[in-house]
């Protein structure tokens, strides 16, 4: 495969797992929002309070995760757009990122699933 051609694959990957990056970023907010209605609706009962605060950590800790994984794409941009012969450390740092974009893809869906059950409890 040729520079020009890896360099392209890279970048649109790097593309499209941005705009999933968003998507979820997107998706946390939306369920921070929920959160704010169940603890508004239930604010004297002390289970359905500590599952919400923990919902907080978990999905405050997601968008950490977004941030970091957001970085290192931005980071392999820059060294694509350097024109640089893409090296062996490059092509491993893109299989790396690529195991974390999916690891992170599971898990969240995951606990969206677990989120969405919760939240029908509550409402």
């Amino acid at each position: 495969m040729s520079k020009l051609e890896l360099n392209s694959r890279f970048h649109k990957e790097h593309k499209e797992w941005l705009s999933q990056l968003d998507f979820y970023f997107d998706e946390i907010k939306i369920f921070k929002n929920e959160l704010s209605l169940i603890m508004d609706k239930h604010p004297d009962q002390f289970s359905i309070t500590e599952h919400a605060d923990e919902y907080n950590e978990i999905f405050r800790k997601k968008l950490n995760e977004i941030d970091k994984l957001k970085k290192q794409l931005q980071h392999h941009e820059h060294e694509l757009v350097k024109g640089d012969e893409p090296l062996s450390d490059e092509l491993w740092d893109h299989e790396t990122t690529r195991v974390n974009i999916l690891k992170f893809v599971t898990t969240f869906e995951k606990l969206k699933k677990n989120f969405r059950r919760f939240v029908s409890r509550q409402i």
